[in-house]
């Protein structure tokens, strides 16, 4: 888990066409090489889901499943 949050690790995942979860970081640090942030793709206008959205889906899918699916999960 380490790696995987350090800057190396997150250029790993840069290098691979992916934002990293500590890009602002990054760039603040100069951490990112510009040929690197040139591929990666924009990002603008991206909403992530807030808590209160995401324990909704959550409960209507805990909810729903047995009905959609015909399968109850215990």
């Amino acid at each position: 888990m380490e790696y995987l949050y350090s800057n190396e690790g997150q250029l790993g995942w840069a290098n691979g066409y992916c934002t990293p979860i500590r890009y602002d970081a990054m760039v603040k640090a100069n951490a990112i090489p510009a040929d690197v942030t040139a591929k990666l793709p924009d990002t603008s206008g991206a909403a992530l889901p807030t808590l209160d959205q995401i324990t909704a889906a959550n409960t209507l899918i805990t909810t729903g499943w047995p009905t959609a699916v015909g399968v109850t999960v215990k």
